[in-house]
């Protein structure tokens, strides 16, 4: 992922990535804390235009 994304949208929320591999195995990440977002509708339209409209958990 760029990190333009997320840095148009700062604030004080940590970004964690959940990787889901072969067989099924999961690699949670957390982004470097310059990286913390401020949650909005805006940031989570960005993200799925970037990464698809699944990309969100729930």
């Amino acid at each position: 992922m760029r990190g333009h994304e997320l840095s148009r949208h700062p604030g004080t929320s940590d970004v964690h990535i959940r990787h889901v591999g072969a067989r099924h195995k999961t690699t949670l990440l957390k982004l470097d804390e310059r990286l913390r977002v401020a949650p909005s509708s805006a940031l989570m339209g960005d993200l799925k235009a970037l990464l698809g409209p699944g990309c969100l958990a729930s």
